[in-house]
């Protein structure tokens, strides 16, 4: 519904992702683009267990917070 409306809800939830988790997913990203999955899943499994989400699309990683 966000990008229907565009209401812009995906601006507020990047304005609450703490500091580490945004090093870690674009840590996680080199290391998809190096084609090192199984340490990029490492880091997708260490952001869930801080309650971030990542998705992979052809736009690059998504996230959201899960609540």
């Amino acid at each position: 519904m966000n990008h229907v409306l565009g209401l812009g809800l995906e601006n507020l939830e990047k304005a609450q992702l703490p500091k580490e988790a945004k090093e870690l997913i674009e840590k996680r990203e080199e290391l998809r683009k190096k084609e090192k999955f199984d340490e990029s899943d490492k880091l997708r499994k260490q952001l869930l267990e801080m309650g971030i989400e990542v998705e992979d699309t052809p736009d690059g990683p998504e996230w959201k917070i899960k609540r």
